[in-house]
């Protein structure tokens, strides 16, 4: 037996009937916005229809509403953003093209988009909605795992249903994002100061590193970077998104570094999403280790704050600074213009637990 998840798309919609009023002019014919902004609205979330007007038919394209939310930041405008789509539950707007040309036109190093699934009497009677959930950078590229945006996406939610007038409001909210290709993941989002901002806990598959056995490479990766290969303490790529990890032994040196992008593409460098420089944070700081990644072969210089990262980051971590039997949180920090926040505790069954804030700084509606 399956039920209809709480978060229907009239919650949605009631959430946007006052932006309809000046948004429905342009999609909507004056007649039929008569009737009920709401109505039109949802006719909008559906997908594209037509209407007869003076003779001809007039087609108009779907509307969605869509969040700008800030992750791994307690404060607007730091950490990352992201933008997040929410589809409806059919497939009207699951096209990948469309998805593509979305995050192409949002230019955010990730946009996520999410839409509401039919959950299970089990996962109803326990409080976990389900959606399901894909990432797109600005290079049309679909990503494996994104951390930040899935922070990103669960905050928008949280907003989306703390303030909806047709929901219980409620200060804690469970999700089980169904991905393409990282399985189901389990987020939980708790209100902080009001409804905009959240802390979220993620739970992660764990990433290991392996070390790269072509020295050519491991030079080419380290040139590219800007650092010598002695200062290298270690290279290596991950199991998952297929990154590049370099371990340096100073921590300073992580946020002086500027990258040379197009060694960061060239063939000797070799296939990967973006490449991670690590270091442990140093003994007078509150960091247990910190980090910055680019990406320019997806079409991400540097990306801010990258949650996914940090699956790999952690394991490693915990194992040079804490030992095997040590599951303690450990504080990250990535050293970017904006900077982030997040916590990571590696746990017994293989998987990572990740938490940081986030704040919604935009909502809207996509035409």
């Amino acid at each position: 037996r399956t039920r209809h998840h709480p978060l229907a798309l009239e919650t949605l919609i009631s959430n946007f009937v006052a932006f309809s009023s000046s948004v429905m002019p342009a999609v909507v014919p004056a007649a039929s916005r008569t009737r009920s902004g709401a109505r039109c609205l949802k006719v909008c979330l559906r997908g594209a229809h037509s209407r007869t007007r003076n003779g001809r038919r007039v087609v108009h394209a779907p509307c969605a509403p869509i969040y700008v939310c800030d992750a791994f930041t307690s404060v607007p405008f730091r950490g990352n953003p992201a933008s997040v789509v929410v589809l409806p539950s059919d497939e009207t707007l699951h096209d990948e093209n469309y998805m593509m040309n979305v995050a192409l036109e949002q230019n955010h190093s990730e946009t996520a988009f999410v839409w509401p699934i039919e959950s299970k009497a089990e996962e109803e009677e326990e409080g976990v909605l389900v959606y399901g959930l894909r990432w797109f950078t600005p290079g049309r590229v679909e990503v494996e795992l994104c951390g930040h945006a899935t922070v990103a996406a669960t905050t928008a939610l949280s907003h989306m249903l703390s303030t909806s007038p047709e929901s219980e409001e409620k200060s804690q909210y469970s999700f089980r994002f169904k991905t393409k290709w990282s399985g189901e993941l389990l987020v939980n989002a708790t209100q902080a100061d009001d409804a905009t901002k959240w802390r979220v806990s993620m739970d992660f598959p764990a990433a290991p590193v392996n070390e790269m056995d072509d020295e050519a490479r491991a030079l080419a990766v380290c040139e590219a970077v800007g650092v010598t290969r002695q200062s290298a303490v270690f290279v290596g790529t991950t199991a998952l998104n297929n990154d590049i990890m370099v371990v340096l032994d100073d921590a300073e040196a992580i946020g002086a570094l500027t990258p040379d992008m197009q060694k960061l593409m060239s063939d000797t460098v070799g296939q990967h999403r973006g490449v991670i420089v690590c270091a442990a944070g140093a003994d007078d700081s509150d960091e247990d280790f910190v980090s910055r990644f680019w990406g320019p072969r997806v079409g991400i210089e540097e990306d801010p704050v990258t949650g996914s990262a940090h699956c790999s980051l952690a394991p490693y971590f915990k194992d040079v600074l804490l030992g095997a039997s040590d599951n303690r949180p450990m504080r990250a920090a990535q050293l970017s213009d904006r900077r982030g926040v997040l916590t990571a505790i590696c746990k017994d069954d293989g998987r990572v637990q990740l938490e940081g804030d986030a704040v919604v700084v935009l909502c809207g509606s996509l035409l």
